[in-house]
C-alpha cells in the first residue's frame, strides 16, 4: 500500500504529509503503552487505539509515498539519502504497532467474553497471552518512536544543513 501524492495546490506534498506522523506515532505509542498496562483503559478505549493506530499507519504511507515523489526533484545527496533510508523502516514499524494493538485489544475482548473457569488452566494461559501481546505492543511502540524521531531528525538535516538544496540557495528564487 503506498500513495504517491507529489504536490498540494502547488507545494510539494511531503513538508504537510510529514508532520502527521510526527506527532501521531508518539500519541499512538502512547495510547498503545496506557492500553497495554491498563486493562481498565483498554476495555474503554482499546478500539479507539486500534483506529489511531490505523490511521498513523496511514499517514505514515502517506508521508513516505509524497517523499519518495519529492526526492526525484531534489538533487542527490547523503542526506537526503540517509533520510529516505530511515524513513522507509516507518511503514513495517507502525504496521506492526496496528497488529500488535489490534491482537492486544481483540484477545482482551475475547478472553473477557469467556468464562474465567470454564477450563483448568485457563486463566494462568490468558494471563501469559495478554502479557506476552502487552510487551509486543510496549517494544513496537517504544521502538515506532525512537524511529520516528531519528526519521524526523534526519529530513530535518536533509534541508536545513545540506548546501545543495535549492531552497537554502539565499537567492530567493
Amino acid at each position: 500500500m503506498e500513495i504517491k501524492i507529489d504536490s498540494i495546490l502547488g507545494l510539494p506534498a511531503h513538508p504537510l504529509f510529514a508532520h502527521g506522523p510526527v506527532v501521531l506515532v508518539p500519541l499512538t505509542a502512547i495510547a498503545a503503552v496506557v492500553c497495554a498496562l491498563s486493562r481498565g483503559w483498554r476495555q474503554r478505549l482499546g478500539w479507539v487505539v486500534v483506529g489511531l493506530a490505523f490511521v498513523t499507519l496511514v499517514s505514515v504511507d502517506l508521508a513516505i509515498g509524497s517523499g519518495e515523489a519529492l526526492e526525484e526533484s531534489v538533487p542527490e545527496s547523503e542526506l537526503v539519502e540517509d533520510h529516505a533510508g530511515t524513513s522507509d523502516s516507518l511503514l513495517p514499524l507502525t504496521a506492526g504497532l496496528f497488529v500488535a494493538v489490534l491482537a492486544l485489544v481483540a484477545a482482551d475482548r475475547a478472553f473477557s467474553r469467556r468464562s474465567e473457569d470454564s477450563h483448568p488452566g485457563s486463566s494462568a494461559s490468558r494471563r501469559w497471552a495478554m502479557a506476552g501481546l502487552a510487551a509486543a505492543t510496549i517494544v513496537t511502540a517504544s521502538v515506532s518512536t525512537v524511529w520516528i524521531y531519528r526519521s524526523g531528525h534526519s529530513g530535518a538535516k536533509a534541508v536545513w544543513d545540506d548546501p545543495d538544496q535549492p531552497m537554502l540557495d539565499g537567492d530567493g528564487d
